[in-house]
Parts: structure tokens; C-alpha cells; sequence
């Protein structure tokens, strides 16, 4: 029996499901790599704490369509195992099958295990992650070369648009990532690349948020390694370093979503969306980055800011305004342990109100 699962489901056994069957897949879940599996034994709702990329439930207080709600809420995929499952199996098989046999056909796929893989890494080295470029290279260059040599790179995207050099900008990524660096994916090369790929049609005002596009759209070589760049970058990293676990993503967003590959998960990892544009519709928006607590340390870009302080509340802001002329900012975790800020000062090449928690009174304090 073929059962798909994807990352981060919580899988439901019907009471009827043997100990045998469960062990079995319990076993082959665990023999993927960095997997983990956590199990809900009689636990109640209101008491169960989901962890793990795998959540096996055996319950019979509350009933699955609850379960399923719960898990929904976490980001958690849902399955449901039966023993009709098992007897509708059982009868495509050769002859009508004991238990054993059954057993030794109960066989487990992840379809998205590899992609889920490949965002696990593990340094001990350097590492340095560095916020939005947007096209502006003179200041990536600049420090690039205060970067230790060893270091590993993870750059946190939105390297195209706004800063009116495309292909200078694409050729300097492009070269890193062949060099070894970690590209996250992000909003607007998610978009840029689904566009020459034909996968979504054109927004009214395309060419002013995403200034790119007509460039790349008559210049086939720079389009196709901005295509390929997309397909090599990574949703998330989760990077165990020698003093603490980060996670670097694009975009901020709330705990539940980090280091899972659910449509949602992956949109809110790359892209925060604001329905009130400005600074104050944002600051309500972000009002979980100061509430949430988080026991590690999460970086992430993608909103430009003017914030003295890049970390607050185990959270590190590397947005900072870099094409806007204010920063272009980047955190180095030392193989020592040690946390330092490369930050480089550079002239605006286009203008934007920047985003602050510290003008609102309420969190003066925090500052």
C-alpha cells in the first residue's frame, strides 16, 4: 500500500489500524533525513503542542474533522489512515493476505522531502546573510570584501528591481551562487521569473513596482539566468550554526509558517502583504515581530527600514534601505559563536517613506 505524504502532516490512525502498521511508518518516516516525528498518544486538544514534521495521533476524545481543524491552524498537512484503506489494498493483492504480508507492501512516499532537504544546513563555519540589494552593487561589492573568506553566503533576495542595473546586478548573483552562496527566494524574483516563464499574466502597474521586466524581456541571456537562479533558490533556510539555529527567509512572518513547504507557508515566507499601505498600516500589521516569542533567531529582509536597532525580540531586520539610500545590511554568526552587523552606507538611487517601529510611542520602550 502506497501512502503520500507531504512535510508537516498530521497523520489520524482509524482505531482499527494495527501497532505493526503504525511502527512501519513510523520507521520509514524516520529513516529520511533530519526528519522528525512526535506522537499524540490520548492527548486532548486543548493540550496538544504540535512539533516535528510529523504528528501521529491516536485518539479517540476528540474526533478527526477537530484534529484536522487544529492542524490546519498550524500549517499541518492532514491524513487520515483507515482500515478500509488497508482491506481495499489488500484486495488487489494476488491472494486474500494476512496482516504480514500487508505489512511488507505498506510502503511510504514525500514527495517534497528532497526540497524540504535541501533547506537544512549545518555550519561551523562563518556565516553571513545579507538583506535586499535591489539592483544597487556598489555597495554588495564593498562588502563582500569584509566578508571572511570561509564564509558561507545566504542572500535573502529582492536583488532585482528599483535600482536600474539589471544585468550587472544578475551576473554579480549569478556568480555567487555558482560560487557556493544560498539564494532565498523572494517576492520579486518569484514574480519577475514566473512572468518569463509565461506562468501569470501581467498587473496594471508591472513595470513600476517590477522595473526589471522590460529589460529582461528583450534580453533572453540575463532572463534565463534570472529563471535559473529562481529554480535554484530555497524557500527557507533553517541553518544550525555552532552557537544557535536561524532561520533565514525573505520576508517576516509568524512562527507557525517558518521551515514548512505548505503553498501558504512557502507565500508567507517570501511575502508579507500589506493591505494599508504607509508606515502605520505596516507597524499593525508587524505588531506580532514584538509580541511573538521565538527561542531562535529568525532574519529576514523585505521591508525597507530606518530602524536603529536590526534585532529585537530574537529577530533580525536586514532590510535597511539599501537602494534608498540608507544601509545595505548584513549579520555575520562567527564560527566562534559571536554575532556581528556589516553594515555599508550608500547614496539612494530612488526615494520611499522607510518603515519604524520607534516613531510610535507605544514602543519606545522596546528601543
Amino acid at each position: 500500500m502506497n501512502i503520500e505524504l507531504k512535510m508537516h502532516t498530521g497523520i489520524i490512525f482509524d482505531e482499527n489500524i494495527t501497532s505493526e502498521q503504525k511502527l512501519k511508518l513510523k520507521k520509514q518516516i524516520e529513516n529520511f533525513n533530519n526528519v522528525s516525528v512526535q506522537d499524540l498518544n490520548s492527548c486532548a486538544i486543548q493540550d496538544a503542542k504540535l512539533s516535528g514534521e510529523f504528528i501521529f495521533i491516536e485518539n479517540n476524545i476528540n474526533p478527526p474533522e477537530d484534529w484536522k481543524e487544529k492542524l490546519k491552524k498550524e500549517e499541518y498537512n492532514f491524513k487520515f489512515i483507515t482500515n478500509k484503506d488497508i482491506k481495499d489494498f489488500s484486495r488487489k493483492l494476488p491472494y486474500h493476505s494476512n496482516v504480514e504480508t500487508i505489512n511488507n507492501y505498506f510502503e511510504l512516499q514525500l514527495k517534497d522531502h528532497s526540497l524540504w532537504d535541501s533547506c537544512q544546513l549545518s555550519t561551523k563555519d562563518d556565516l553571513v546573510i545579507i538583506g535586499d540589494i535591489h539592483e544597487h552593487t556598489e555597495p554588495l561589492e564593498i562588502l563582500l570584501k569584509k566578508v571572511p573568506s570561509n564564509a558561507t553566503i545566504v542572500m535573502l533576495g529582492d536583488y532585482l528591481d528599483k535600482g536600474g542595473d539589471t544585468e550587472r546586478t544578475v551576473n554579480l548573483i549569478d556568480s555567487l551562487v555558482n560560487s557556493g552562496a544560498y539564494l532565498v527566494t523572494a517576492n520579486h524574483e518569484s514574480y519577475v521569473a514566473k512572468r518569463l516563464l509565461g506562468k501569470i499574466d501581467a498587473i496594471p502597474n508591472e513595470e513600476e513596482i517590477f522595473s526589471s521586466l522590460p529589460f529582461l524581456l528583450k534580453n533572453e541571456k540575463v532572463a534565463k539566468k534570472v529563471v535559473d537562479l529562481y529554480e535554484k533558490s530555497l524557500p527557507f533556510l533553517k541553518i544550525d550554526t555552532n552557537k544557535d539555529t536561524v532561520y533565514a527567509t525573505h520576508a517576516p512572518c509568524k512562527k507557525k509558517y517558518l521551515g514548512k513547504l505548505s503553498s501558504n507557508a512557502m507565500r508567507s515566507q517570501r511575502n508579507y502583504y500589506f493591505p494599508e499601505r504607509g508606515v502605520e498600516g505596516m507597524r499593525k500589521e508587524l505588531d506580532f515581530t514584538l509580541t511573538e516569542e521565538i527561542n531562535f533567531t529568525h532574519v529576514f529582509g523585505h521591508v525597507a527600514h530606518k530602524m536603529n536597532m536590526l534585532e529585537l525580540n530574537n529577530r533580525i531586520w536586514l532590510d535597511t534601505g539599501s537602494v534608498y539610500g540608507n544601509m545595505l545590511s548584513s549579520v555575520l554568526f562567527t564560527k566562534n559563536g559571536e554575532k556581528e552587523f556589516i553594515q555599508i552606507p550608500t547614496s539612494g538611487l530612488t526615494k520611499d517613506d522607510l518603515f519604524s517601529f520607534e516613531e510610535k510611542k507605544a514602543y519606545k520602550n522596546k528601543f
